[in-house]
């Protein structure tokens, strides 16, 4: 979402405070979900192939400071696998 417009780029057009739908089966870099669910396999950063579901930050408190350890559930990262999108 750029400019309040839905486009199509490349990942590597892909800035921070950008919003992106993913529509391939491998995340392009690490975002922040903040609508719906996801299920990754994140054995590439891992090695554990096991399904994981990544849930939306919205439930969170607006003046909470994101920690990618206590918020590892709301993040996606960056080469993993997407198996299912919802929302």
């Amino acid at each position: 979402l750029r400019n309040n417009k839905w486009v199509m780029l490349s990942a590597n057009d892909l800035v921070p405070g950008d919003v992106f739908e993913v529509q391939s089966k491998m995340v392009p870099c690490d975002a922040v979900v903040i609508s719906g669910s996801c299920v990754v396999n994140e054995a590439t950063l891992t090695g554990e192939n096991v399904a994981l579901l990544k849930d939306s930050c919205a439930e969170l408190e607006r003046d909470i400071r994101l920690n990618m350890n206590q918020h590892r559930s709301n993040v996606l990262f960056g080469g993993t696998h997407l198996m299912q999108s919802s929302g």
